[in-house]
C-alpha cells in the first residue's frame, strides 16, 4: 500500500510528523505532492526542491555561497559536494620545472635520453586526471656546435611517464640543407595533453627527453626557455 502526504503549508504539527513517521517504518514509499509515489521518496511537483542545511554555505566547506558547487554521490550512497572547479595537484613552470636546462647529445646518432623533469603529485581520489605540459628545446646543433646544413633529419623527443609507465610522447624533426643560402634556426616547443583514469594516493610523474638523428650526430638543450616549460595536473 502506498503513503503519500500532501500539503502547502508548513505549519507541521506534532501529529503529522508522528504520522510521517509512522508511514516511513511500515511503507516503503513516500509522497511529497503526490498521491502516487514511484520511488522511495517522490517530490512532485514543478518548481518543487530539497533542501539540505548540511549542504549550506554556513555549514559546508565547499559552498561558498557565490558559486554552485557540484553535488556527488560518494560510495556509501551519501550526497557531498565538491568544489565547481577542478583541483589542481600540481603545477610547475619555469626554473621550479627545469632548474638548470639540460643538454643532450649523440655523438652517433643513436637515440639518446635523458631525465628532464620529476615530481610527485597525490590524486585525493579514484578519477579523471588532465596532465598538460611544454618544455621548450633550443640550440640545435652538431654535436661539435655547428650548424646542421647537411639535410639530415633530427629527431627531437619528450615523452610524458607517470608511475613508470610511459602515457603520451611529442616528437619533432630538424634539419637544414645548405647550398649557400640562409640557415633557418631558432627553438621548438614539445607539447602534450592528455587524460588518464589514477587511483587514489600518491603517484610520480616525468618528462624525458631524447635525440635521435640515426647515422648523423646531434645534440640540443631541453628547458632552454623558462618562460615556455610547464606541467599541469588536474583532478576532475
Amino acid at each position: 500500500m502506498l503513503y503519500s502526504i500532501i500539503t502547502n503549508s508548513k505549519n507541521y504539527t506534532f501529529f503529522l510528523l508522528l504520522f510521517l513517521l509512522i508511514q516511513l517504518n511500515i511503507s516503503a514509499q513516500v509522497g511529497i505532492g503526490t498521491t502516487s509515489p514511484s520511488q522511495s521518496l517522490h517530490v512532485a511537483g514543478s518548481t518543487s526542491t530539497i533542501r539540505v542545511e548540511g549542504l549550506n554555505s554556513a555549514n559546508n566547506a565547499n559552498n561558498d555561497g557565490i558559486t554552485e558547487s557540484a553535488l556527488h554521490v560518494d560510495s556509501n550512497g551519501d550526497l557531498v559536494l565538491k568544489p565547481q572547479f577542478p583541483m589542481i595537484l600540481t603545477s610547475l613552470t619555469g626554473t621550479s620545472l627545469i632548474p638548470t636546462p639540460i643538454e643532450i647529445e649523440s655523438p652517433t646518432g643513436s637515440v639518446v635520453y635523458t631525465d628532464v623533469a620529476s615530481g610527485n603529485f597525490t590524486n585525493s581520489k579514484n578519477g579523471v586526471v588532465i596532465i598538460e605540459f611544454n618544455v621548450q628545446v633550443g640550440s640545435i646543433s652538431q654535436t661539435d656546435g655547428s650548424i646542421i646544413d647537411d639535410g639530415a633529419p633530427r629527431f627531437l623527443i619528450l615523452d610524458l611517464r607517470i608511475d613508470g609507465t610511459l602515457i603520451t610522447r611529442d616528437s619533432h624533426i630538424y634539419t637544414n640543407y645548405s647550398t649557400g643560402a640562409d640557415i633557418a634556426g631558432g627553438s621548438l616547443t614539445l607539447s602534450g595533453f592528455t587524460m588518464m583514469n589514477l587511483t587514489a594516493g600518491l603517484h610520480t610523474f616525468k618528462l624525458r627527453g631524447g635525440v635521435y638523428g640515426n647515422d648523423y650526430n646531434v645534440e640540443a638543450t631541453f628547458g632552454s626557455s623558462s618562460i615556455i616549460n610547464k606541467v599541469v595536473i588536474v583532478e576532475q
